[in-house]
């Protein structure tokens, strides 16, 4: 390995150090619980490499979660149904939104979410569904077809 890499390579590692101990600080300061902090200062420890090398494999692995989870949790009809009802109710009523709100609502999938389709308040729509991502394509298309009508 050439000097100028393993130099590059130690300047990456201390500044990914330096920014997860300053983490670990703040989160000591905020009394954040124990696990947080303890997590922080384990990931402090680590190479720019292997903590980039952590985050692939976790999401390597959060991936193959869902995938299994979508395998044997099909998408049920009434909560399909639902979340376009929810989105039909609010295009019907979208002549009342701001260009702030409509902005808003076509930038963030949180604030889409939580105030138009509300997705941990349908029936049959279980927060396992919601942590794994099951009727996300389904919201997103929504939130897309919204930007395109309405965001112009």
């Amino acid at each position: 390995m050439r000097d100028k890499d393993l130099e590059s390579q130690v300047k990456e590692t201390e500044l990914h150090r330096k920014l997860w101990q300053k983490r670990v600080e703040l989160l000591v300061n905020l009394n954040a619980p124990n696990s947080l902090i303890e997590e922080t200062k384990r990931i402090s420890n680590l190479t720019h490499w292997e903590y980039n090398l952590e985050c692939v494999e976790r999401e390597s692995s959060r991936k193959k979660q869902i995938s299994e989870y979508a395998k044997n949790n099909p998408l049920k009809e009434s909560v399909v149904r639902e979340i376009f009802r929810r989105y039909d109710e609010f295009v019907k009523n979208s002549d009342l939104l701001t260009e702030d709100q409509k902005y808003l609502y076509s930038s963030s999938m949180v604030r889409w979410c939580s105030d138009i389709i509300r997705p941990l308040q349908i029936e049959g729509l279980s927060e396992k569904d919601f942590d794994m991502n099951l009727y996300d394509p389904i919201i997103r298309s929504l939130q897309k077809r919204f930007n395109e009508e309405f965001s112009a």
